[in-house]
């Protein structure tokens, strides 16, 4: 970290010489965008810890952020708390990804890291491989800027890595979750298609399908129309990616039970964990 807050002081000098050496437009995008992408930082596998357990997380400000920023937007987008997303974690094997950013000179103004965007989700294994997708969000403030599709990747990723062959031929990974109608043409966007009400029943509403690219206050009436489930089956990776990528997945997913995976995916507000106890 000592390294990239080097990198980003020389970076904003260069910014600061831009001004007045009149670099062209793209040249001085391209010196933001390195900025920004040395900043930017993909947090896996992280665990919610109980609140005084401060020394147990992996990177310096990461308790704050979770603590203060993750509960936030938990409470303001899902109507969820922390001790109910701890307890799923530890009793039902949610998986957390956080998107950060470093801050050059971490002040009390400005914390280490900011919270940028959060994914939760669960792997399973057959018959019905892939990930769902219990929750994912970003803060007001960051939306519309391509974090989604970052955090959305890596559920994606993880589905592409359970891909395995079957009696009848391949049966490839997917990443299943249920969206806002105001949010499905992002999804449709990143490849995901709509499927029909499970078991001829009507989706009702629930808390976990955000709209990742309306700006938090923007009401909608759309917001009080039924979740849409989606889902998108993922192509085998190239044995070389597969292998980078193999570290991050879970080598003996649970098996896929339909019960689960649909309560999960109602998320982040589950319900007691003992409703998950049998498919």
């Amino acid at each position: 970290m000592k390294e990239d807050r080097r990198r980003i002081k020389e970076i904003e000098k260069k910014i600061q010489r831009a001004k007045t050496k009149r670099l062209t437009e793209e040249e001085f995008h391209e010196i933001e965008e390195e900025l920004d992408a040395l900043r930017e930082v993909l947090l896996n596998d992280i665990t919610v810890q109980q609140p005084d357990a401060e020394e147990d997380y992996p990177v310096p400000g990461l308790k704050q952020v979770i603590d203060e920023q993750l509960s936030e937007i938990l409470m303001e987008e899902f109507g969820a708390d922390l001790h109910n997303f701890r307890r799923t974690q530890r009793e039902f094997g949610l998986k957390l990804s956080l998107l950060v950013e470093k801050a050059a000179d971490a002040t009390e103004d400005a914390p280490p890291l900011t919270l940028l965007g959060f994914l939760a989700y669960k792997a399973w294994g057959p018959p019905a491989p892939g990930v769902s997708i219990g929750a994912v969000g970003t803060g007001s403030n960051h939306r519309g800027k391509g974090y989604g599709r970052q955090l959305m990747q890596v559920a994606e990723n993880c589905a592409a890595l359970l891909g395995e062959p079957g009696p009848e031929g391949f049966v490839p990974g997917e990443v299943r979750l249920r969206s806002l109608a105001t949010a499905v043409r992002f999804y449709e966007r990143l490849g995901y298609e709509r499927v029909d009400s499970m078991e001829g029943n009507a989706v009702e509403k629930t808390p976990g399908c955000p709209d990742l690219e309306a700006p938090q206050q923007e009401a909608s009436v759309d917001d009080d129309a039924p979740c849409v489930p989606m889902v998108k089956r993922m192509t085998p990776l190239s044995p070389r990616t597969a292998l980078l990528l193999a570290r991050h997945g879970s080598p003996q997913p649970d098996p896929w039970c339909e019960k689960k995976s649909r309560a999960l995916e109602d998320g982040p507000t589950w319900p007691p964990v003992s409703d998950f106890a049998a498919c």
